[in-house]
C-alpha cells in the first residue's frame, strides 16, 4: 500500500476517534445532568407531587392501611391509601 493512502487512512482513523471521544464525553454530560436535574426537581416539586415508581428499594404498610414505597430513583418515600391513590411524597 502507498504511504499516501495509509497516511489518509491514519487521519480517517484519528478524525473517527476525536469524534468518538467527543460523543462518549457528550453522553455522560448528558446522563449526569439529568441525574441532577431528576433529584433537584424531587426536592422542588415538593410533597404534592406524584412521580413514576422506579427502582423501588422497599415497600411497607402502616396501621391505617397506607402503603409506603421508597423510590431511590427520586430520592423519596410515596404514600398510598389503601385503593392505591397517590397521597403525599416525603423527600429525604
Amino acid at each position: 500500500m502507498p504511504l499516501s493512502n495509509r497516511l489518509g487512512m491514519m487521519e480517517g482513523i484519528r478524525a473517527a476517534r476525536r469524534i468518538a471521544d467527543a460523543l462518549l464525553a457528550l453522553g455522560l454530560v448528558g446522563w449526569f445532568g439529568a441525574f441532577a436535574c431528576n433529584l433537584w426537581l424531587s426536592k422542588l416539586a415538593g410533597p404534592g407531587a406524584e412521580f413514576p415508581l422506579a427502582e423501588l428499594q422497599g415497600v411497607a404498610l402502616d396501621s391505617e392501611g397506607r402503603i409506603y414505597c421508597g423510590a431511590m430513583a427520586h430520592a423519596r418515600v410515596q404514600v398510598y391509601d389503601r385503593a392505591g391513590c397517590f397521597l403525599r411524597g416525603m423527600v429525604r
